[in-house]
């Protein structure tokens, strides 16, 4: 790379109804990793989110009046909220004049190929979803003929694309020439973990640690499962930090008695920067559903907490765990098949110790965010050099 400085300037979304969520951690990682790297400098478009709720106050009160608007009317508002998107663009590639800039896809945006037309400097779009396919599929979208084509038209325009798993670069390589997309997975912060120590205890933990939201599964976990494993295994306690719209029911249910609820452990939302010291107190860890496409935040964390970790059996995750090496496979959202392989790992503390030992050992020397971090950068330069 010599000695020269290449300068990347990021533009992403900062804030969502939910506050600071994994999008800004993978954003406020991949940069503090990035800048650590010789010779770059990413400079954040935005002032990045903040974790205090506060924040996202006229956030809500917007999701709140656009609730009772037409999907049409707020189709439309997102398309021309890039008019002012662009001079904002424009204003600040005046300001910094980077070598790369990199764009975060978001949905209905088009203005970064406008400004890839106007400037000429090359483009890296990342692309964590197929966000018109996720916006029909929960009926969120009434332009989706529109979205898809401004969608499309941002994959062409871009002069390469990064997504976070190869089942993603498989969904855009029917509409995108592939050989302009690579798959980088996102990745864990290793030294949040490296004062937090395991420790020894009769009681088994079982973790989870993300929203509490029926897409996640999280409803048949609250309903059927912990019930179950509650009355079946003295010996286990529940952490299960997070919120979400169905805690409430979970807490209403009748089969949870007071004795029962007793080890099931709420402590709510907490920080990003106390997560770590949160799932590192877990001995198994969980999902009970995933996408076809994304790349888990938690499921890097429950490898570098050294938990032994039972996963769905979805695409993207067989990308990172293999079955009974560093982890355990379940058919998504099948609570019988959960229970057998949860019932393995309980009576098996060796074969616990083990998938927990092997996960660690993958995630620290392959998903780390300087790991991330690197292989970005090394695409940035990439494109770079070939429009020098």
């Amino acid at each position: 790379m010599g000695n020269r400085k290449y300068k990347i300037l990021y533009f992403y979304i900062t804030h969502a109804l939910e506050g600071f969520q994994g999008f800004n951690i993978h954003i406020m990682e991949f940069m503090n990793h990035a800048n650590a790297i010789d010779g770059i400098e990413v400079i954040g478009a935005y002032e990045l989110a903040k974790e205090q709720k506060n924040t996202i106050f006229y956030l809500r009160l917007f999701h709140k009046i656009k609730k009772y608007l037409p999907r049409f009317i707020s189709d439309c508002l997102a398309i021309f909220s890039n008019i002012p998107d662009l001079f904002y663009a424009l204003k600040k590639i005046k300001e910094y004049s980077p070598d790369i800039i990199l764009f975060r896809h978001n949905h209905m945006k088009w203005y970064q190929n406008i400004v890839r037309k106007i400037t000429g400097i090359p483009m890296l779009l990342e692309v964590n979803a197929p966000l018109t396919l996720e916006r029909i599929q929960l009926k969120e979208l009434a332009l989706k003929r529109i979205s898809f084509l401004l969608e499309k038209w941002s994959w062409q325009t871009a002069d390469r694309i990064y997504v976070v798993s190869n089942a993603l670069k498989n969904i855009l390589s029917s509409h995108v020439n592939p050989e302009k997309i690579v798959a980088i997975h996102n990745g864990v912060n290793k030294n949040a973990y490296t004062s937090i120590l395991k420790e020894k205890r009769e009681t088994i933990i079982i973790g989870y640690a993300g929203s509490f939201r029926k897409y996640h599964g999280i409803d048949i976990l609250f309903s059927h499962v912990i019930p179950n494993v509650l009355s079946q295994y003295p010996q286990v306690t529940f952490l299960l930090v997070g919120t979400g719209g169905v805690l409430s029911d979970f807490q209403k249910n009748p089969s949870l008695t007071k004795e029962l609820m007793q080890r099931v452990i709420l402590p709510g939302h907490i920080r990003y920067h106390d997560l770590p010291e949160y799932i590192s107190k877990m001995d198994i860890t969980f999902m009970m559903d995933f996408t076809e496409y994304g790349s888990p935040l938690k499921l890097f964390e429950y490898m570098m907490a050294r938990t032994c970790i039972i996963v769905p059996d979805r695409k993207p995750i067989r990308e990172i765990i293999e079955d009974g090496k560093d982890g355990l496979f379940f058919k998504p959202r099948d609570e019988s098949d959960f229970m057998r392989c949860l019932s393995k790992v309980l009576s098996d503390e060796s074969f616990r110790d083990m998938l927990a030992l092997n996960a660690y050992e993958k995630v620290i020397n392959n998903y780390t965010w300087d790991h991330n971090a690197k292989r970005v950068v090394e695409v940035l330069k990439s494109i770079s050099k070939k429009n020098e």
